[in-house]
């Protein structure tokens, strides 16, 4: 029994995944259902209710079993594109099958099977009460009889579990009667047969039977089948994906064992015919393979997700029920994108053989899909599609449909916002969260956060989402667009870049691109527009309702971010896309982390691969990337590989095919609520900028009308000085002032910020620095603080100081007698926003003796002087001599010198004492008539003061006569005349006695 504990831990695990609350409401339904089956059948009172519900019950018809009826699928054209039924199958009889075969199914899937008239109510009850205790649900009870009947008659009991309960006890109540009915009329090797004959086992092409999954996988006809190819055909059944061995070979052998186990349980093998099954490779039985056929069943994944969709409307199987189904599928755009998944589309060539991808395009506006790419070599039905139910992390392609679409509804973000691109740390974590190139940008625009993809603001973005709004509404409008797996429990702000536990398919991240793209409106994804049933029941339109998810205004400014994305200054593979027409899209991409290095993956590899890009009308989903992780294989992106842009190249072949033959599309309409702001950078809530901003720090963006409010740029406080002093010193008329104001308290705030900013973390000792780009400071608005000093003299503003250092200094002309007034504080350099201010006032008159103007003045000017100032005369000491040359006559009685020259400048007066200066004084000179009377040579103070002039005609001889201010001498008067007299009187004239006068 060994064997049996791999059955429950591979059932546990393949039902461990996240999965939709609606599908376990669905499977509990069932539960119910099942123990009210057995609670009814087991009672008296029970039996009128049967027997009122099988007054529904189907009437049985073996031929129903064999019908040659078939569904049709039907493109948007009305073409037919497949054909599902039957036929697509090559039927073998009880006769052929080889008892290893038998054997097998039954023992794994109906063990009492040659025993029980249809219903095994041990296996049933057995099944219900496993369910319970495991939560699994992994047990279905069922009989070959009962699965036979039920796919011919009955919808799946997911469809009925979404009525009620009663329906679910009702059509297992029916399920049970019609098995045991069809037991009476069929044989137990008839109902083996047919059961064989129709189930999947997962061989492309819609193909059913066993012997058709004999020769593909083995290449036998099933009567040569070995024990250990019938064990895995019988345990391929429950889950022809998951245990396709072309695609899951460990599951497949897993499963393959399980089913060699139950048979040795059943004494069907024994002990050592199960270990050489065992033992032997199931790989080296295999002949088919993934790739086969690719082109032979054309339009293959779209088919199968049209089938499961028309399961989901109908809970009928169309393989069981005949019906028409009309789809959506654009059949060039469908046969465009086979070409590109097939390798025949030159523009885009595939690295290797084994790299995967999955497309995806559908209408914005009606949810249509119109082609559906499920994977390289895709060709089987009920495999993986990988457009559909393939899930993956979406990586930053959410960021244009979940994270910046919710802070533009939200907080009121203009597109032109501020972010910081720094290290952070993941809450609860010791994880730092970095950006794909490990770069950090610091000061980003919302613009270059999303055209480069950046994390970290995409994450504090999401993060001040949840603040505002909380978690519950975030996860509430992922649920409106498509993710209705999320869960408060599941949300977490890894969210935000397409990471933690946020997967999705292809499908899913086009509806929701297509969402924003259209307005903020979502609708379901579908491919199905109308079923027909030939057995004449009611048609089914499904109709599907658009609903608003987010505004059309924040949606509008978000695909502007995805049209810079593509038109804009980025390196970031989207550039493939630009043409003359509007093209919004977002790449996204996810990465192994350290789970891959087991396999040979270096850490951080890249894993996915995505571009959702849109016009106003289509969106398209594309993954790339590589299903699995195996090891010694390729299974990540290398530099190279995301260099081929293989996203980028499908996406714009895509285009050209949907743009082939259609009119250019239009702009996604502005909506009226959108308006225009400018801003200064880097404040929120929003400023207007003034006249006296720097234009580089001015934006202008889109925002809500609502939000549309600018507020006045905000008056920064200064701090006020605590001391404020200065000394005055005298230079001539100068007066030289020295201030000094306190240090500021904040060294930082006189600093011009620089365009660069260190970006530090530390988290339990990993440091993580940075320089990133600084795109606003206060600084570059006001400027640095400043220390500032106003001079005014005698209330008249004469100087405004500004100076980085605490220390300021000026000269200015001061008279003596003036008041100077000196005011210091701190303001910014830029724009006159100032603290309050300390003043003091300085008295000329006060602090310095005033030294006149002396020369030319007579001495009682200097005598008073000194008396006024209360001076020592002895400090000034006076000598007078004769005037020197004709000028200083004038200055006879009057200072001449200054010795040093001090006059007009002022000297401190409490250094007075150490003033002094000599005086040279004019004094008047007597001028004796003797020196020039009879003399023939004029005496040498004629030319020192010019003072002789010669009348008369003669010309030489002696000096007979002077002539002063009219009054004639022929001799010396007594006294002597004065000098400044003569002089005042015009001079000397004097006549010659001859003519022999010499000069």
């Amino acid at each position: 029994m060994r064997k049996l504990k791999l059955f429950k831990t591979l059932n546990k695990n393949k039902t461990e995944k996240p999965q939709k609350k609606q599908l376990l409401k669905n499977k509990l339904a069932i539960l119910v259902s099942a123990f009210l089956v057995l609670a009814i059948l087991g009672s008296m009172t029970g039996i009128i209710y049967i027997a009122t519900v099988l007054k529904g019950a189907p009437t049985l018809n073996s031929s129903d079993f064999v019908t040659s009826d078939s569904s049709k699928v039907f493109d948007a054209d009305g073409n037919q594109i497949a054909d599902i039924g039957f036929q697509i199958r090559e039927n073998i009889s009880y006769d052929e099958l080889p008892q290893v075969v038998i054997d097998a199914f039954v023992a794994v899937e109906d063990s009492r099977f040659f025993e029980h008239n249809g219903f095994d109510i041990p296996r049933f009850t057995k099944a219900m009460f496993e369910n319970i205790r495991t939560l699994s649900f992994g047990q279905g009870g069922s009989t070959f009889t009962m699965q036979l009947v039920k796919g011919t008659y009955f919808e799946t009991e997911e469809a009925t579990a979404v009525r009620s309960g009663l329906a679910g006890v009702n059509r297992k109540i029916r399920e049970i009667y019609v098995a045991i009915q069809a037991e009476k009329i069929i044989s137990k090797k008839r109902i083996l047969e047919l059961y064989l004959n129709r189930i999947n086992y997962g061989v492309p092409g819609n193909k059913r039977g066993i012997q058709t999954a004999s020769q593909f996988y083995f290449g036998k006809n099933i009567e040569d089948v070995n024990l250990l190819e019938a064990a895995m055909l019988a345990g391929i059944i429950n889950a022809p994906n998951l245990y396709n061995p072309l695609y899951n070979l460990e599951n497949a052998e897993k499963r393959t064992n399980i089913v060699l186990d139950l048979m040795e349980y059943h004494g069907y093998i024994t002990p050592n015919e199960y270990k050489l099954a065992a033992d032997t490779p199931l790989e080296n039985l295999l002949v088919g393979n993934t790739k086969n056929s690719a082109n032979a069943y054309p339009y293959q994944a779209y088919v199968d997700a049209a089938v499961a969709e028309v399961k989901t409307l109908t809970g009928l199987d169309p393989v069981d029920v005949p019906m028409r189904i009309y789809t959506t599928m654009d059949r060039d755009l469908q046969e465009t994108i086979e070409s590109i998944q097939n390798g025949e589309n030159k523009s885009v060539e595939w690295p290797n053989e084994i790299i995967q991808t999955a497309i995806v395009t559908m209408n914005n506006k009606t949810g249509e899909i119109i082609g559906i790419g499920g994977g390289r070599f895709y060709n089987g039905e009920r495999l993986l599609n990988r457009a559909i139910d393939m899930r993956r992390q979406p990586g930053s392609s959410v960021k244009t449909f979940l994270t910046y679409p919710l802070a533009f509804e939200h907080l009121g973000w203009s597109t032109q916002h501020m972010l910081e691109d720094k290290p952070i740390q993941y809450v609860g974590t010791d994880v730092i969260v970095k950006n794909f190139d490990n770069v950090y940008r610091g000061d980003v625009l919302v613009p270059q956060a999303i055209g480069n993809s950046l994390n970290i603001p995409a994450i504090q973005t999401l993060q001040s989402v949840v603040d505002t709004i909380g978690s519950k509404k975030v996860v509430s409008y992922l649920n409106s667009i498509g993710f209705t797996q999320v869960t408060t429990g599941s949300f977490d702000i890894g969210y935000g870049i397409g990471g933690s536990s946020f997967e999705a398919s292809p499908l899913q991240l086009a509806g929701a691109q297509a969402s924003i793209v259209s307005g903020g409106t979502y609708i379901q994804p579908h491919t199905v527009t109308r079923i027909e049933f030939l057995d004449g029941k009611e048609p089914i339109t499904p109709s599907y309702t658009s609903t608003t998810s987010i505004s059309a205004e924040a949606a509008y400014m978000t695909t502007t971010m995805m049209e810079q994305n593509v038109t804009g200054p980025y390196f970031n593979f989207m550039q493939i896309l630009k043409r003359n027409f509007p093209v919004y899209a977002k790449t996204g991409t996810s990465d192994w982390g350290n789970t891959g290095v087991e396999y040979g993956i270096p850490a951080g590899a890249a894993k996915d691969k995505w571009m959702l890009s849109s016009t106003s009308e289509f969106t398209t989903a594309v993954w790339v990337g590589y299903d699995k992780a195996v090891k010694d294989q390729i299974s990540y992106l290398n530099q190279a590989q995301i260099n081929m842009n293989l996203p980028g190249k499908v996406s714009n072949q895509v285009l050209n095919s949907l743009y082939l033959d259609r009119p250019n599309p239009s702009a996604v309409q502005r909506p009226r609520d959108v308006i225009d702001i400018t801003h200064v950078v880097g404040v929120y809530p929003y400023v207007a900028p003034n006249a006296s901003t720097n234009p580089s720090l001015v934006v202008t963006g889109l925002i809500k009308s609502e939000y549309a409010n600018l507020a006045s740029l905000p008056t920064p406080s200064v701090y006020a000085p605590s001391s404020f002093n200065g000394t005055v010193t005298s230079s001539g008329n100068n007066r030289s002032f020295a201030f000094k104001l306190n240090d500021y308290p904040d060294a930082n705030a006189m600093i011009l910020a620089p365009d660069t900013k260190e970006l530090y973390l530390e988290v339990n000792g990993k440091v993580v620095q940075a320089t990133g780009r600084r795109l606003f400071d206060y600084s570059w608005l006001y400027g640095p603080i400043v220390y500032k000093v106003r001079v005014s003299i005698d209330g008249n503003v004469v100087d405004v100081l500004k100076s980085s250092s605490s220390s300021l200094s000026t000269t200015i002309a001061v008279g003596p007698n003036s008041v100077v007034n000196a005011c210091g504080y701190y303001g910014y350099d830029y724009v006159e926003i100032n603290s309050s201010e300390l003043c003091t006032s300085y008295s000329m008159k006060d602090m310095f003796i005033n030294i006149p103007e002396l020369i030319g003045q007579p001495i009682s000017t200097l005598t008073q002087w000194i008396a006024d100032n209360q001076l020592s005369a002895s400090k000034f000491p006076i000598t007078e001599v004769e005037p020197r040359n004709a000028d200083e006559i004038a200055l006879i009685g009057k200072i001449a010198e200054l010795n040093p020259n001090l006059q007009n400048t002022a000297y401190e007066t409490s250094k007075k004492d150490d003033l002094t200066f000599s005086v040279t004084v004019i004094k008047d000179k007597d001028i004796n008539l003797n020196d020039i009377l009879g003399k023939e040579i004029l005496p040498s103070y004629c030319s020192t003061y010019n003072l002789c002039t010669r009348i008369g005609t003669n010309t030489t001889g002696k000096v007979s006569s002077v002539t002063i201010g009219g009054t004639t001498y022929t001799t010396a008067p007594t006294p002597a005349p004065k000098l400044s007299v003569i002089k005042n009187a015009g001079g000397i004239q004097y006549t010659l006695e001859g003519t022999a006068l010499t000069p």
